[in-house]
């Protein structure tokens, strides 16, 4: 084998470096936490200027960068950032899960379930997946002006919290009072734009339609606290495991 070098992720704060590394990287929660917060503000701050240098001058394009920014539309630097954030997420909690897997922890099963959930998440933000409930629940709700539920989808997506708010109960119970709170806390935020600031778009956007300056605002909270929650459980994901799984590495020996 030629060379021995070592590349290793360490998301603890209390393990020493190892001697003579070829590559050693130091992942800090509170650094990750504010660049990733720094990136979602810029994001925010780019799609709201170019949407008012929109109607200031009539331009829809402006050389690509108005449909590349703007957090209403898809396939752009937005969503892919969205998404991004959710990947890490379901990285991260499937290096807990097999942990957790691994020392036989009773709390392993829940881990893998998030971790398969945040993936599924990371492809439904570039997919819109659940878009393809819009037109069936309309129909089942068997109305024509339908308010805050004018994106229908929000009717099984609420289910749907509703039943994993159920599942999760034992397994928040279970872990460290601080651990749960932070989990809780980006859960609310994500969901509060994802559900919540949804339901007040989907009235203004019945109302007076998807270019008025109302909808424009609640798409970018929707948005913005979308992104500010995957960033405030990534955090609380780095915590937990520098806290509690100190041992929780990737290394990569280099040939």
């Amino acid at each position: 084998m030629m060379g021995t070098g070592m590349k290793v992720l360490d998301i603890s704060r209390n393990d020493t470096i190892p001697k003579n590394p070829a590559v050693y990287l130091k992942v800090e929660p509170a650094q990750v936490t504010v660049g990733l917060l720094g990136a979602v503000v810029l994001l925010a701050a780019a799609s709201v200027l170019l949407r008012a240098f929109s109607a200031f001058t009539g331009h829809d394009y402006v050389y690509g960068l108005i449909p590349l920014f703007d957090l209403e539309r898809e396939a752009n630097i937005p969503t892919i950032f969205s998404a991004g954030l959710l990947s890490i997420s379901a990285g991260l909690l499937s290096l807990i899960a097999i942990e957790k897997h691994q020392s036989r922890d009773g709390l392993r099963r829940p881990w893998a379930v998030l971790a398969c959930g945040f993936l599924f998440m990371a492809v439904d933000e570039l997919a819109r997946i659940h878009e393809l409930l819009v037109a069936p629940t309309r129909q089942w709700l068997g109305r024509d002006q339908l308010g805050p539920l004018y994106f229908a989808w929000v009717v099984p997506g609420f289910a749907l919290v509703a039943v994993l708010a159920l599942y999760f109960v034992p397994f928040l119970r279970a872990l460290p009072r601080r651990d749960a709170l932070r989990f809780l806390s980006a859960g609310a935020v994500y969901l509060g734009g994802a559900l919540g600031v949804e339901l007040a778009g989907g009235n203004a956007a019945e109302q007076g339609g998807v270019q008025q300056p109302l909808y424009v605002a609640l798409v970018t909270l929707e948005e913005s606290m979308e992104m500010t929650g995957a960033v405030l459980f990534i955090r609380a994901l780095l915590l937990y495991i520098a806290q509690w799984s100190p041992s929780l590495r990737v290394e990569l020996r280099l040939s």
